[in-house]
């Protein structure tokens, strides 16, 4: 079996027990059951095109800040001039996340994180430069050429309309062609399956499973490890 065979099995499986886990609680009927496996055929069925069908664009490599699209800009952080901002973001759930050390369970306090010289940080703006989230790389280990990828859309109005996705592809092109980025990974909890699935698609990899953890409301979670390497 090639390594790229057993990477597929082992996400198989981590997703089909991540699927079996969430819906085990939810006390669903056949039919219930029935159209969870439909949206799962028809999520598959669209595979590396886009939600209307149409082929996923495959962007320019990224070798300097800023980068400029149609709709967000990605800029050098300055960081006494946008730790203001960050702070602020970081006081909700999700952005307390972004706070949160999936090994260690530690959530570091935002000053500590933002100023931290190993952590090398972007500002996702709007076109007209209001800044609205974060892109970074933790932990930078420039002589193995890797970093740990974290994302925030601080702005709450502005989630789930598909910015973090994006400002994260630009970034990893970024890290991978002007920082030289050999592997890039992230950690995320086996309960968040959006994230994996947004991870899976910009072309991260499942690499480990950290088995139950932590326990997250009495419930003993896995930590799922994965990265893109570059090709």
């Amino acid at each position: 079996m090639s390594r790229e065979d057993i990477d597929k099995k082992f996400t198989r499986e981590s997703i089909l027990k991540i699927i079996s886990n969430e819906l085990a609680g939810l006390n669903l009927s056949t039919d219930d059951y029935i159209q969870v496996a439909n949206s799962v055929l028809d999520s598959a069925l669209v595979g590396e095109n886009g939600t209307d069908g149409s082929p996923r664009a495959v962007p320019k490599a990224v070798t300097r800040l800023p980068i400029v699209t149609d709709d967000l800009i990605i800029r050098a952080c300055d960081r006494e001039q946008d730790y203001p901002c960050f702070e602020k973001w970081t006081q909700d759930d999700r952005g307390k996340e972004f706070l949160l050390s999936r090994l260690e369970d530690n959530v570091e306090h935002p000053r500590d994180l933002f100023y931290n010289p190993n952590h090398l940080f972007g500002m996702v703006c709007e076109i007209s430069g209001n800044p609205i989230g974060i892109v970074g790389f933790l932990n930078r280990d420039q002589s193995n050429g890797r970093a740990e990828l974290r994302k925030l859309i601080g702005e709450p109005s502005l989630r789930g309309r598909g910015l973090g996705k994006k400002a994260s592809r630009l970034w990893v092109s970024y890290g991978l062609n002007a920082l030289n980025l050999r592997k890039i990974y992230l950690y995320t909890f086996d309960s968040n399956l959006r994230n994996i699935r947004i991870n899976e698609e910009l072309g991260f990899r499942l690499e480990g499973v950290f088995r139950e953890e932590h326990v997250v409301g009495g419930v003993p979670r896995d930590i799922l490890r994965m990265s893109l390497l570059r090709s």
